[in-house]
């Protein structure tokens, strides 16, 4: 069973530069190991880097740069942070604003690799006991006081909304903050 080892920290330039300089005036892979007290398989590759492309300096990532620059997806975080209910297009809207136009795919590409999710937001909970009784109470001492009730809209509790969205709404949110206060409807 063969175990590898992840890499734990990268060599500086300059011993990158010495491996090769040994290397050049004869000395062994395994000689300039005990030397430098660097891995023979660190020293192949550095040898062979340096074979292959001329140098031993770090090459540029391959690949297209992201568009979210870490200022920016530290930007998207705190943004969902200070108001879970915002939405992905206000997000994108505040990105666009700062000067960068990225897609939505990409702000919740974001969001999920910092531990967000889109859930539906968790209902108050159910009225206690006291709560009840205090109610109770209210109505029994207002219950011939026909001031006030001229005043109340009754209606058949069909729930109408004259602004904004009557649609499903999400609350972006990391687990185990359900009943967080903004998490909650």
């Amino acid at each position: 069973m063969t175990v590898t080892m992840a890499r734990r920290k990268e060599l500086s330039v300059d011993l990158r530069e010495k491996i090769v300089q040994l290397y050049d005036d004869g000395n062994g892979y395994k000689k300039i190991s005990k030397m430098l007290h660097v891995p023979i398989s660190t020293i192949r590759s550095i040898i062979k880097k340096k074979m292959e492309t001329g140098t031993v300096e770090n090459v540029g990532l391959r690949g297209r740069k992201r568009k979210l620059d870490e200022k920016l997806r530290r930007r998207v975080i705190r943004d969902v942070a200070k108001n879970p209910m915002t939405t992905v297009k206000n997000l994108q809207q505040s990105i666009k604003d700062a000067g960068t136009d990225v897609s939505l795919q990409t702000i919740r590409r974001t969001l999920h690799d910092n531990g967000y999710k889109a859930r539906r937001p968790r209902k108050t909970p159910l009225l206690t006991t006291r709560h009840r009784n205090n109610r109770l109470d209210f109505a029994k001492t207002n219950l011939f006081n026909n001031t006030i009730w001229t005043s109340v809209l009754w209606s058949d509790e069909t729930k109408i909304e004259l602004f904004g969205h009557n649609d499903a709404r999400y609350v972006w949110r990391q687990d185990g903050n359900a009943y967080i206060t903004p998490n909650a409807q």
